[in-house]
């Protein structure tokens, strides 16, 4: 079994919920990782992916300014600074197959649905 080592990563939590960050905050803080940045949206997400250059960015679907969806598109953009093949996950309540597809059309690599728990184990909302 492959293991993760989750303190040599670097995450980008997009949400703009402050609960939601704060949750996945302390998601990822008890799996050992120690860098964790946080944007409410996603132009502050962008600036801070170009940044800090996360390793894996995590997105909400539904924020201001622009979305994850819009998010994912601007980080896969070959002029993008940053790493453009950085894991992204989206992590939202809307998990119809037809935005699952959008979603994966738009660069987002792994799609979880809401509510959330560590186990992994997801439903959507």
């Amino acid at each position: 079994m492959y293991r993760i080592d989750f303190n040599k990563l670097r995450f980008l939590i997009c949400d703009d919920n402050p609960h939601m960050r704060r949750i996945l905050r302390t998601l990822l803080h008890s799996f050992g990782a120690r860098e964790v940045y946080e944007a409410e949206d996603g132009a502050t997400a962008l600036e801070m992916y170009t940044h800090y250059v996360p390793d894996i960015v995590i997105t909400d679907w539904s924020m201001p300014i622009f979305d994850g969806l819009e998010l994912a598109q601007m980080i896969r953009q070959p002029e993008s600074k940053g790493n453009p093949y950085a894991p992204i996950i989206m992590l939202t309540g809307h998990s119809e197959k037809r935005r699952v597809t959008v979603a994966r059309d738009a660069g987002v690599t792994e799609f979880l649905a809401k509510p959330i728990s560590a186990k992994g184990s997801t439903s959507g909302s």
